[in-house]
């Protein structure tokens, strides 16, 4: 048996009532305080854990002498 007409007929209500919600008596949402926009979480934890590894990095690496080569001690 083919869905599509199955479908139909379980969308029927969700399809009444998304059509009855622009009728003039539909309930409206209270429109709150306006939110400040935030930077989303996964570019802000990336920025500061990239910040953190570079800040490790430069504590872990030997200091080179420059003219010589090896490793100053």
């Amino acid at each position: 048996m083919d869905g599509a007409p199955l479908a139909l007929l379980l969308s029927r209500a969700s399809v009444i009532r998304e059509v009855e919600s622009a009728r003039p008596g539909a309930p409206v949402v209270p429109a709150g305080r306006p939110r400040r926009p935030r930077r989303p979480r996964v570019p802000r934890t990336r920025t500061a854990l990239a910040g953190a590894l570079h800040r490790a990095a430069e504590a872990l690496t030997p200091h080179v002498d420059c003219e010589a080569g090896t490793q100053a001690g």
